[in-house]
């Protein structure tokens, strides 16, 4: 079936067998109109009645009366009259496009009526099922190389993590040093990956990405603030993937994790290019310590929390501590946080307390279990200062 675009006017071909009764959104190759297809052609909202937008509240009122009903099956403990009541808004709600509702039913169902099984299952794959219909044809053929290693309920859940989002060009994604986990992928635009030259003010241009890469790899996948910075050069539509989906994941569909992961790692980082460039952002000479210290987490909401640590190399601008941390979601909490650091230094023969501030800015989980925190310090190191380190 060939479509086209109301805005541009270009022309696209789509099978229709992939187009669910319900249609679905899509959005225009060449201008990046937003489209929703149907099996019968592409509706123009400005002529057409478009259907009402996923998740829109529309059609919820007449879920009231079986609301109601559902109410006096579980005052009468009638498990199958209840599920059978959950099962019919269930599928109301998913074949309107409103999912998130959806979801939230069928974990009532499961709260409400346990003993109905069967139903409970077929709830659940019906909002499967619809979900997969829904997918837009056009975002599966153009990542065809992530969602080709995926079976059909990754597929789903992928797809539906994925949030859209828009930059115009002359925008920044996020700067150096923010804390943002998140993982883009470029369906439209161009930006480029910057960051400051150390030995002068002008910024460097590591890594250009174009529609159909990915960036933020680094950032989703360990657990650094953001290493340069992500500046659109051309108007850009991303979909982009929250870390908490990473956490989640890996507890729950390993599988995915690993291979959204070996998707990355088949193409270049940003800060591979840093890397391999040897661009060097450190505030002067580095050097060993074995000095041990006390961090605290300022602003903490637990104001308790402490950690004993070893310092195993100092610098002017920061500094690596050894430590170890229970979870990576510990990890990530940290990222971005000010920490007050006690320790005792050797002045002139007498031990002197010394407290200092700084800031997390990575940290990296080692093969024999313990950690590296990378700090950055609140004021730079006099050269009198590291030298008793």
């Amino acid at each position: 079936m060939k479509i086209q675009c109301h805005a541009c006017q270009a022309q696209f071909n789509v099978d229709p067998a992939k187009i669910p009764a319900a249609g679905i959104k899509a959005a225009c190759k060449q201008c990046g109109q937003p489209l929703f297809i149907t099996p019968q052609g592409v509706v123009d909202p400005e002529n057409d009645a478009a259907p009402p937008p996923s998740g829109s509240t529309a059609g919820r009122d007449d879920l009231s009366a079986q609301e109601t009903r559902l109410g006096e099956l579980i005052a009468a403990d009638d498990q199958d009259g209840a599920a059978t009541v959950f099962l019919e808004m269930i599928e109301a709600c998913a074949q309107g496009g409103d999912f998130e509702r959806a979801e939230q039913l069928h974990a009532r169902m499961y709260d409400e009526t346990p003993m109905a099984l069967n139903t409970i299952i077929a709830a659940g794959e019906a909002i499967e099922a619809l979900k997969s219909g829904s997918i837009d044809p056009e975002h599966l053929e153009r990542w065809d190389e992530i969602y080709a290693e995926l079976d059909q309920e990754e597929t789903t859940t992928l797809s539906f993590a994925l949030k859209d989002a828009a930059h115009p060009a002359g925008t920044t994604v996020f700067q150096q040093g923010d804390v943002d986990g998140r993982l883009f992928l470029v369906e439209a635009g161009a930006l480029k990956m910057v960051c400051p030259d150390p030995e002068g003010e002008e910024e460097i241009t590591v890594q250009e990405i174009q529609a159909g890469d990915v960036f933020g790899a680094d950032h989703f996948f360990g657990f650094s603030v953001c290493t340069y910075a992500a500046v659109v050069t051309a108007d850009c539509r991303l979909k982009y993937l929250e870390k908490s989906f990473r956490f989640k994941w890996m507890e729950e569909q390993p599988k995915l994790e690993h291979k959204l992961q070996s998707f990355c790692n088949t193409r270049e980082k940003a800060s591979d290019r840093i890397a391999a460039e040897e661009i060097d952002r450190r505030r002067g000479e580095s050097r060993t310590s074995h000095v041990k210290a006390v961090i605290e987490v300022i602003h903490a909401d637990e104001a308790d929390w402490s950690r004993s640590v070893r310092f195993t190399e100092v610098s002017p601008g920061g500094a690596c501590l050894e430590l170890k941390l229970n979870k990576q979601v510990e990890a990530e909490a940290l990222l971005g946080e000010v920490l007050k650091l006690s320790f005792k230094l050797q002045v002139g023969g007498v031990e002197k307390p010394v407290k200092i501030t700084a800031r997390v800015v990575a940290i990296n989980f080692m093969s024999f279990g313990g950690c590296e925190m990378h700090i950055q310090f609140t004021k730079p190191l006099s050269e009198k200062a590291l030298s008793l380190f």
